[in-house]
C-alpha cells in the first residue's frame, strides 16, 4: 500500500446525519450533482420530519420545487399538500445553486437546542464558496469554511452536543478541500459532461448523489449514478433526458422513502418505467424525442442497474480493469450475438449507431441487474465509441500507481481522451470509486 503519489487534495460535498436523543424523526438527507444541458448543479434536499407520513409528504414538496427550478412538467398540482393538517410535523431546506427555499410546519419539531455559536441564519441566497449548512428541521443556519477537515471537526463537535438535544441535524459541507489521507474508507462520486468538438447542443444528462435516511433510529446511505443521452430536434433531446434522469431519479428516492429498498431491481424498473411515460407525455405535445438512460444505485458494497440503450455501465475491479455490465440495445449488438458479423465489423458497420430501445418508445426494453461491485463507470456512447475498454483499464491503472483513484480525474482524464480522438458526439460519464491507497 503506498500514499498517493500526487493530487493529495480533493474538493468535495460531504452529508451527515446527527441523531436526536431518544426520539424517533424521521430523516431525509440528498446531496446531489447534476448535469442538465451541459451546466452542472448542486442541489442540497433536507427534510426533517416526526413521522414516515410527513417525511413523504416533505419529499413530494422538495420535488416540486426541483421539477420546476429545472423547467420540468409537473406530475401534480398538489405536492406535499395531502398530509397538511394531519397533525405531522417538520420542515424541508432545498438549496439549488446559490438558492435556498425553507418550508414545512414545525407543529413538533422543537427549537434546536445545539449550540451554534459562530454560525449565522441561512439566507434566501448563498454563494458557491465552501461552507457548511446545517438543518434541524426548523431552523437552518451556515458558517463559511474552506477545509474539509475542519468540517468533520465541526461535525464532531455537534456530535459531541447531540445527546442533550431534542432534534436532529443534518450537516452539509460544500465546495470543501478535503486531504485525500481524512477520507480514506469512504466512497466518492463524479460526474461530468462535455458538449464534444462537433455538436452545437448538449443532449446529454448526468447525475451523482449521496442519500441518507434515517427512521427507526437506523441510519441508511445510498449512493446514486445515471447518465443518459437524448435524441430529438428543436432542443427536445436534452429535455428528453432532463426528463428521464430526474424522473427516474425522483421514483427511486420515493421508493426508498416509503422502505421498498429490499428489492431494488423492481424499483429500478419501475422508476425507468414511469421515466419512460413522462417522456412519451411530452414527446406527444411537443414532437419526436427520446432517451436512453443507465441509472444504479450501490449500497453496501452491492450495486443495482437499470438500463435502456446504449449508454453504458461498467464494474471497475480492484485492479484497475473494467468490465462492461450492460448489453448494448443496438441493432449492430443483435447481429454479433446472432454470429452474423462479428466484433470488430461492428465497429464499422453503417448502422452502427441504430438503437432498437431507448425511452420515448411505447415499450422499450428494460434490463436489471445486481453485482458485487465496490467501484462503477457510466459512460454514453460519446466515451465508449471512441474510446477503448483496453485504454480506460490504461487510465484507471495509472491512477492507481499514482496510490489512490480520484473519481475527478478519471473522469476528466477519459473524456479528454475522447476529445482528442475527434468527440463526434456529447460525451458523459458517471464514476464511484472507493477512496483508499493501493
Amino acid at each position: 500500500m503506498s500514499w498517493p503519489k500526487h493530487g493529495t487534495s480533493i474538493t468535495a460535498n460531504a452529508v451527515d446525519v446527527i441523531p436526536s436523543r431518544n426520539i424517533p424523526y424521521e430523516v431525509l438527507a440528498i446531496n446531489l450533482r447534476v448535469w442538465l444541458e451541459g451546466v452542472t448543479h448542486h442541489v442540497c434536499l433536507l427534510a426533517v420530519a416526526s413521522d414516515p407520513g410527513f417525511l413523504e409528504a416533505l419529499f413530494d414538496r422538495g420535488e416540486f420545487i426541483l421539477r420546476t427550478r429545472f423547467g420540468l412538467p409537473q406530475q401534480t398540482a398538489a405536492y406535499g399538500s395531502a398530509y397538511q393538517g394531519s397533525g405531522g410535523g417538520g420542515g424541508l431546506l432545498v438549496k439549488v445553486d446559490d438558492e435556498v427555499e425553507l418550508y414545512g410546519a414545525g407543529s413538533r419539531i422543537p427549537g434546536s437546542t445545539y449550540d451554534v455559536r459562530g454560525f449565522a441564519p441561512l439566507p434566501k441566497r448563498i454563494g458557491r464558496f465552501g461552507k457548511i449548512v446545517l438543518f434541524d428541521g426548523l431552523s437552518a443556519w451556515y458558517r463559511s469554511i474552506a477545509s474539509g477537515r475542519e468540517y468533520y471537526e465541526h461535525l464532531h463537535w455537534l456530535a459531541e452536543q447531540s445527546e442533550h438535544c431534542d432534534a436532529p441535524l443534518v450537516a452539509v459541507g460544500e465546495r470543501l478541500s478535503f486531504d485525500v489521507k481524512d477520507l480514506l474508507g469512504r466512497k466518492a462520486m463524479y460526474s461530468y459532461s462535455h458538449v464534444g468538438n462537433v455538436r452545437r447542443n448538449n443532449e446529454d444528462a448526468a447525475l451523482n448523489s449521496t442519500v441518507k435516511i434515517l427512521r427507526g433510529g437506523r441510519l441508511e446511505a445510498y449512493h446514486v449514478l445515471a447518465v443518459a443521452d437524448g435524441v430529438g430536434g428543436a432542443g427536445f433531446g436534452e429535455l428528453a433526458s432532463k426528463i428521464a434522469i430526474i424522473s427516474a431519479y425522483g421514483e427511486i428516492l420515493r421508493e426508498l422513502i416509503e422502505g421498498d429498498a429490499a428489492d431494488l431491481g423492481r424499483v429500478l424498473g419501475y422508476a425507468i418505467s414511469t421515466a419512460n411515460q413522462e417522456v412519451l407525455r411530452e414527446k406527444g405535445r411537443r414532437g419526436e424525442m427520446g432517451t436512453t438512460l443507465t441509472i444504479a444505485v450501490a449500497q453496501q458494497g452491492r450495486a443495482f442497474v437499470g438500463h435502456v440503450g446504449d449508454s453504458r455501465a461498467y464494474r471497475v475491479h480492484g485492479n484497475g480493469r473494467v468490465e462492461q455490465l450492460t448489453e448494448d440495445h443496438k441493432y449492430v449488438e443483435e447481429l454479433v450475438k446472432r454470429g452474423a458479423i462479428t466484433r470488430e465489423q461492428a465497429k464499422h458497420h453503417p448502422q452502427r449507431n441504430v438503437i432498437t430501445s431507448a425511452l420515448g418508445m411505447p415499450s422499450p426494453r428494460i434490463d436489471t441487474l445486481s453485482t458485487e461491485a465496490a467501484a462503477l463507470l457510466l459512460a454514453t456512447d460519446g466515451l465508449v465509441d471512441l474510446v477503448e475498454d483496453y485504454e480506460i483499464e490504461y487510465t484507471l491503472q495509472e491512477e492507481i500507481k499514482a496510490g489512490v483513484m480520484l473519481p475527478q480525474r478519471i473522469g476528466r482524464k477519459l473524456v479528454g481522451m475522447a476529445l482528442r480522438k475527434g468527440g463526434y458526439d456529447n460525451v458523459s460519464v458517471s464514476i464511484l470509486t472507493p477512496l483508499k491507497a493501493f
